[in-house]
């Protein structure tokens, strides 16, 4: 019988600095591709094509902490050159596999917590992510980096044929 598998733990860095403690909620970014719709004679309803481009790929980062370096980089063009690594313990069936999500990208926004006594103070960032990186077990599961037009899913470049195709 299997379960679920858990993120047993995780922690992130950013300037190779650790945020152990600090960094404790990060939402990944929803890989989706652009699509067009198709109204076609003879068939019973709209058809969806892919338009081999992806959509935003925006993370939201929370920090526990008022940081400096962080909020440096809000709105900065610099930020993209930045990586943001998260390194994560997955367990699945008993067994722990190792976790690596790379981001480089925008910091574009950033939002205060509520301010209130004994709450703690938190930051709320979003990234929108030109390079996206996701690996489990040393294995790349999928690898995004858009302005060198770049999707790679399970290790199958998804836009090798068209980068042939425009030269590139």
């Amino acid at each position: 019988m299997s379960v679920p598998s858990i993120l047993t733990d995780m922690n992130a860095f950013f300037k190779d600095e650790s945020f152990v403690g600090i960094c404790n909620t990060i939402t990944l970014p929803k890989v989706a591709y652009k699509t067009s719709d198709f109204t076609l004679a003879g068939v019973a309803g709209d058809i969806e094509r892919s338009l081999h481009k992806l959509e935003k790929l925006e993370a939201e980062v929370t920090v526990s902490d008022y940081n400096a370096k962080v909020i440096d980089l809000l709105g900065q063009p610099e930020s993209k050159q930045e990586e943001f690594r998260i390194r994560g313990s997955l367990d699945v069936n008993g067994e722990i596999k190792a976790i690596m999500v790379k981001l480089k990208g925008l910091w574009k926004s950033m939002e205060f917590n509520e301010f209130k006594p004994e709450s703690e103070a938190t930051l709320k960032f979003a990234i929108v992510a030109d390079v996206y990186e996701f690996e489990m077990d040393n294995n790349q599961l999928i690898y995004i980096d858009k302005k060198n037009y770049e999707v790679k899913i399970n290790g199958v470049d998804r836009t090798k044929a068209i980068r042939e195709a425009l030269g590139i």
